[in-house]
C-alpha cells in the first residue's frame, strides 16, 4: 500500500505521545509531512496513462483526474483558513484548549467513515493536462509548506482556527491544521489505492 510510509510516520507520532518522550510532532515533523504525503501522490497518479488518469469505477465515484482537481481546490482552501488563523491575534492563553487535539486531527482526517467535500472542493472536469494539474497541485501545497517553514513553533501552537463566526471556541491550533492538510492527500491515497486496484482499470501497453 503507498500510504504505509505516512502512516508508519503518525505511529511514530502516537508512540512519542503514549511514552511522554521528546515529542516528534514539531515544525519539521509537519514540514516533511506536508512534503512526503503530495510525493506520494504525485508519485502514483503522475505516472498514469490518459486512459487511466481518466477512468472512474463507476459513474457516481471519482478518477484520478477528479481526485487531483479534488485536492488542487482543497489545498486553496485550506490555505487561506491557515492564513486567517494567523492573521489574526495570536491567544497563547488558549493552548490548553488544543493541547490534546493533535491525535484528535489525526484521527479525524483518516478515519474510514466517509466525507462529504464542500462544494467548493467538488471538482468540476479540468480540461488542462495531467501534467498542468498536478503541478498546480505541486504549488499549492508549497505554499503551505513556505508558510509553516515562515512561522515559528510558538506561532504554529498559539494561532487558533474556531468551530463559530464567534471565535470562541477553538478547535485546532494553525499546526493542527496544516497537519489536517498533509494527511488530506493521505485519505485521498486510499481512494487512488481503490481505483488502480479496479479490476477494470485500464493496463498499460506492454511494449
Amino acid at each position: 500500500m503507498k500510504i504505509v510510509a505516512t502512516l508508519s510516520l503518525l505511529l511514530c507520532f502516537s508512540g512519542a505521545a503514549q511514552t511522554q518522550t521528546a515529542p516528534v510532532h514539531d515544525k519539521e515533523y509537519l514540514i516533511s509531512l506536508l512534503e512526503s504525503t503530495l510525493r506520494d501522490f504525485t508519485a502514483a497518479a503522475g505516472k498514469a496513462t490518459e486512459a487511466q488518469w481518466n477512468f472512474k469505477p463507476a459513474p457516481d465515484k471519482w478518477s484520478l483526474a477528479e481526485v487531483a482537481e479534488h485536492l488542487m481546490l482543497s489545498e486553496i482552501q485550506m490555505y487561506f483558513e491557515v492564513l486567517m488563523a494567523f492573521n489574526a491575534p495570536a491567544h497563547p492563553e488558549l493552548r490548553a484548549q488544543t493541547a490534546g487535539n493533535d491525535s484528535k486531527a489525526i484521527d479525524f482526517i483518516l478515519e474510514d467513515g466517509k466525507h462529504v467535500a464542500n462544494r467548493m472542493m467538488v471538482p468540476l472536469g479540468y480540461r488542462g493536462s495531467k501534467e498542468s494539474l498536478l503541478q498546480a497541485l505541486k504549488d499549492r501545497r508549497q505554499m503551505s509548506i513556505d508558510l509553516a517553514r515562515a512561522k515559528s513553533e510558538e506561532e504554529l501552537r498559539t494561532h487558533m482556527v474556531y468551530k463559530d463566526k464567534a471565535n470562541k471556541t477553538p478547535i485546532r491550533d494553525a499546526y493542527q491544521d496544516l497537519l489536517v492538510f498533509a494527511l488530506h492527500i493521505t485519505r485521498h491515497m486510499r481512494q487512488v489505492d481503490s481505483i488502480q486496484s479496479d479490476p477494470n482499470y485500464p493496463r498499460a501497453s506492454s511494449r
